[in-house]
């Protein structure tokens, strides 16, 4: 077997499993987006724009924070 050939399986598998992982990966995030649909949020207005929140669960408060630095 010809190193050309060897590299062009080995390509082709990449190919395949890449599909595969997108897949994969597409479906987890449309099941997260359907679970946040259900949740259900508030917004506020501060001095530094609109803040989004949601109240949900039981036991002490966790506050979870992104996109601060924008």
């Amino acid at each position: 077997m010809s190193i050309r050939r060897a590299y062009t399986g080995v390509v082709a598998g990449l190919a395949v499993a890449s599909i595969g992982f997108r897949r994969s990966y597409r479906q987890h995030l449309d099941a997260a987006v359907e679970r946040l649909q259900t949740v259900a949020r508030h917004e506020i207005s501060s001095e530094f724009g609109t803040i989004e929140y949601a109240e949900r669960g039981n036991g002490a408060p966790v506050l979870l924070s992104h996109g601060i630095f924008h």
